[in-house]
């Protein structure tokens, strides 16, 4: 050290400090990255679902009042209204549901989501639409069996489903921000770590350089 030239010295100095800046700044610049990475896959991957899946199950309770309605108050105009709020809603969930898989599932999510649009599909198929099909007919006895006998017991499965799908998106959140947390932490300790020693060199360095020109 003593053969370079205060000069050579200084200029190495700044080097160290600049490198120990880039080396700074790019921790920070990761930890952003990473930060944003994590904050859009819980808003994508979650916060979306819970949102749809929030929206399938007020259409499905939707399908089932309207029923009620036309059961208390069988006039052909609610009649007609209740039955055209089902036959609407239905494909609403439908496509929900379309935009709902097209985000990539964990197994657990894909086993869910299958038994979910099996419940469904018997709910439809065997409660919704039966039902629907009696009350154009004005056949209100007929109404109320389905409601009694398919309409009841199929929303339980579907009920199920719905709360499971949803608490594992809330789940799944928690365990993002819980793997975020510990990335912070993470890069925290390394920033500091790095930052304390490139401080440290630096000043040494720095006074070996003042001691040679005084």
């Amino acid at each position: 050290m003593n053969a370079l030239k205060v000069s050579t010295r200084l200029v190495m100095l700044a080097g160290i400090l600049a490198a120990l800046l880039l080396v700074v700044g790019g921790l920070g610049m990761f930890g952003i990255s990473q930060s944003n990475a994590a904050l859009r896959q819980v808003y994508e991957e979650r916060a979306v679902p819970v949102e749809q899946l929030g929206s399938i199950r007020s259409l499905i309770l939707s399908n089932r009042l309207a029923i009620a309605v036309a059961l208390v108050t069988p006039t052909p105009e609610v009649i007609a209204s209740s039955t055209t709020t089902v036959d609407n809603n239905i494909v609403a969930i439908g496509k929900i549901w379309d935009n709902y898989m097209r985000t990539p599932r964990a197994p657990e999510e894909a086993r869910l989501a299958e038994t979910f649009a099996a419940n469904r599909a018997r709910f439809v198929q065997e409660g919704l639409r039966p039902a629907a099909a009696a009350l154009r007919s004005n056949n209100i006895p007929e109404v109320q069996r389905i409601v009694t006998e398919q309409i009841r017991p199929l929303y339980g499965p579907v009920g199920r489903d719905i709360e499971a799908l949803t608490q594992l998106q809330i789940d799944e959140a928690s365990r993002a921000y819980r793997e975020a947390d510990e990335r912070y932490t993470t890069l925290r300790t390394i920033f500091l770590a790095v930052l304390a020693g490139g401080l440290a060199f630096a000043l040494l360095f720095g006074y070996s350089v003042i001691r040679s020109i005084s």
